[in-house]
C-alpha cells in the first residue's frame, strides 16, 4: 500500500512569520512550521555509507539529496533548520514521508513519540544541551527522525547538535556503525541525545552542590527562590525525558519490522540509560527538598541562638529589676534607705545574684 501524500500548496498567508495562527483552518498534515522563524538558510548534510565506502556532502540542494534515495547503502540526510517548509516538503514528498509525520516534524511542541507509517518509523525526541547560566540550565531543541528501508532523515530546528561524535565515527569507521543498517543509525542518534541528558544532569548537580553549600549560611536569603527556580527547571527536564522511555519501549516492540533483531540489545541498553537519567532526576528532586529543609533548620537554629541570648539577659535582669523596684517605692518607713552603706550593699547583692545566675546557666550548659 502506498503512502498518502499531500500536494496542497502551502498558503503564504498562513506563514508563522506573519504572526497569525499558522494552522488555523488547515487540514491535518499541512506543512506549516510553527516554531521561531530564522534568517539562516536551511543546511542539508548527507552521509551515504557502507562497510567499504563513505560519501559526505554538506550544503546540498534538495535535488542532490533526493538523488541518493535508492542507493543500496545507508543514507543519512540531516535537515538543519525547518523554517523553509517548501524545501522540507520537497524532500519529504520524494521519500514518501507521511504528511502527519511531516506535520509533527515541523511542530516544535510535538510530544516525544514513535509512529509507525507502514515501511517507515517516525521518531521525535527532545534534545537538551547545557545552557549558559543558572537561569537557563538546559537548551532544548526538538529532533525528529524518519527511519526508512535504507535511510534516516533527521529534522533539526537550528544549527548545532550533539551528533559530532557520531559523524566522527562514520568518517573514521570507528565501532560497528558502518557495518549496520539504518535502524542502528537511528539508535546512534538517540544515544547521542541521551548522552546530552547526562551533560545537563551534571549542570543540575553543580547548581545543587552550590545550593547545598550556601544553604548552611542562614544569611543567604535567596536560597528558597533559587531552589524553586531549579525545581521548576528540573521538572520541565523530567517532562522531556519521560516520554523518551515510552518511545524506546515502542521501538523495542517493533522488532522484526523496521528494527532488526541485532539492534534490539542496543535499544535495551539505551532504555536502561533513560531509566538511569530518570532515577537521577528523582534523586536530585529529593535533594532539592532537603536543601530547603537544611536552610530552614539553619535559620531556625540561628533564631534559637538569638532567643537564648535574649532569654539569658532577661533572666539576669528579673531579680535586679525586683530590687530596684522594691527600693524605688516611696514609703516613709524603709530603714535600709537611711543606712549609710545601703546603696553599696544593694549593688553588691545584685552583683552576687548576677554572678551566681551566670554560674548556674554555665553549669546547665545554657551558655
Amino acid at each position: 500500500m502506498s503512502h498518502v501524500t499531500d500536494n496542497t500548496p502551502l498558503p503564504a498567508e498562513r506563514n508563522p512569520a506573519a504572526g497569525q495562527a499558522p494552522k488555523k483552518g488547515l487540514p491535518p498534515g499541512s506543512a506549516v512550521y510553527t516554531g521561531t522563524m530564522a534568517d539562516e538558510p536551511v543546511l542539508l548534510t548527507l552521509f551515504d555509507y557502507g562497510p567499504e565506502q563513505l560519501v559526505e556532502h554538506s550544503g546540498l540542494s534538495a535535488e542532490q539529496c533526493i538523488a541518493f534515495k535508492d542507493t543500496p547503502t545507508v543514507t543519512w540526510i540531516d535537515i538543519d533548520g525547518l523554517h523553509d517548509t517548501h524545501l522540507v516538503r520537497e524532500i519529504c514528498r520524494a521519500f514518501r514521508v507521511h504528511p502527519l509525520a511531516m506535520e509533527d516534524a515541523l511542530n516544535p511542541t510535538t510530544r516525544p513519540k514513535v509512529e509507525d507509517y507502514e515501511s517507515q518509523l517516525f521518531v521525535t525526541v527532545k534534545m537538551a544541551r547545557p545552557g549558559k547560566d543558572s537561569e537557563d540550565i538546559a537548551e532544548v531543541e526538538q529532533v525528529s527522525c524518519v527511519l526508512g528501508p535504507q535511510y534516516v532523515i533527521s529534522f533539526q530546528e537550528r544549527p548545532g547538535d550533539l551528533f559530532d561524535s557520531l559523524r566522527t565515527r562514520l568518517r573514521n569507521q570507528a565501532g560497528r556503525i558502518r557495518d549496520r543498517g539504518p535502524d542502528y543509525l537511528l539508535h546512534a542518534l538517540l544515544d547521542a541525545v541521551v548522552d546530552g541528558y547526562y551533560l545537563v544532569i551534571e549542570r543540575f548537580e553543580d547548581e545543587l552542590e552550590e545550593l547545598e553549600t550556601e544553604a548552611l549560611d542562614p544569611d543567604a536569603e535567596d536560597i528558597p527562590q533559587r531552589v524553586h527556580s531549579l525545581r521548576l527547571q528540573l521538572l520541565e527536564f523530567r517532562r522531556l525525558v519521560w516520554p523518551l522511555r515510552e518511545a524506546i519501549g515502542e521501538l523495542l516492540r517493533r522488532e522484526g519490522g523496521q528494527i532488526r533483531k541485532e539492534t534490539v540489545p542496543f535499544l535495551r541498553d539505551l532504555y536502561d540509560h533513560v531509566l538511569q537519567v530518570l532515577d537521577v532526576i528523582d534523586s536530585e528532586r529529593d535533594r532539592l527538598a532537603s536543601v530547603v529543609e537544611m536552610h530552614l533548620a539553619m535559620t531556625s537554629h540561628q533564631m534559637n541562638e538569638v532567643m537564648r541570648v535574649l532569654t539569658v539577659v532577661s533572666s539576669l535582669f528579673i531579680p535586679l529589676t525586683f530590687f530596684t523596684g522594691l527600693y524605688g517605692m516611696n514609703f516613709t518607713n524603709m530603714p535600709e534607705l537611711q543606712w549609710r552603706f545601703g546603696y553599696y550593699a544593694l549593688l553588691g547583692l545584685m552583683g552576687l545574684i548576677t554572678i551566681g545566675m551566670l554560674g548556674w546557666f554555665r553549669r546547665m550548659k545554657w551558655l
